[in-house]
């Protein structure tokens, strides 16, 4: 790390899926990038897994800034792709020792409202990596995902056992977002495993 850099609370890994692989809006190799530990050869990986596409890992602000600032905004990419950001060391997927036990807050947009998406994506981003959320150790990571009928954000959390406290992240999450007086805008919270959810935030 540079002297002048700002290092990150939380290192993280930013990772890409879609029918299409190239996220970037610069001109080069018409490659995707190659993780070793998520390729498709590796006999732990699950199928889907072995299409996630790892864009980087970053412990300070300017490194992931100087990714972040290349890739197409969410808006711009095709109908069921996916942005997720994860910290270091925890993947994507339920699976991973540190969602078991999780569950995710999801707000989905309706409408074409293209400028609101990418807004969203990136407030949300800037707040994780700033840990501007209080919260943020109870937090494993965050998607944006392109789809037909809504496109949608989560949020995912560590414990969903602690209701006042998943409560707590989802008020936040809308309030960080600056979305409580979007029309169009739904939020709802889904638990990895079949049990009782916490009560809607208001």
């Amino acid at each position: 790390m540079k002297s002048d850099e700002h290092p990150l609370e939380h290192k993280w890994t930013l990772y890409f899926d879609s029918k299409t692989w190239n996220p970037s809006t610069s001109q080069g190799s018409s490659e995707p990038p190659k993780s070793p530990a998520l390729s498709a050869s590796s006999s732990s990986a699950t199928s889907w897994e072995a299409t996630l596409k790892m864009l980087g890992q970053y412990d300070t602000v300017e490194k992931f800034m100087t990714t972040f600032r290349t890739l197409r905004r969410p808006s711009q990419l095709e109908r069921n792709s996916n942005y997720h950001l994860f910290k270091n060391n925890i993947k994507p997927m339920w699976e991973d020792p540190a969602n078991t036990k999780g569950g995710k807050w999801t707000i989905t947009l309706r409408g074409a409202n293209q400028a609101l998406l990418d807004r969203s994506w990136m407030w949300l981003v800037l707040a994780l990596i700033g840990e501007d959320i209080d919260e943020a150790d109870d937090i494993c990571g965050a998607v944006v995902s392109t789809r037909t009928k809504g496109d949608r954000i989560a949020l995912w959390i560590r414990d969903k056992s602690n209701v006042d406290l998943v409560n707590k992240i989802g008020r936040k999450f809308v309030s960080v977002l600056d979305l409580e007086k979007e029309s169009g805008v739904s939020l709802e919270f889904s638990a990895n495993m079949q049990d009782e959810k916490p009560f809607p935030a208001k």
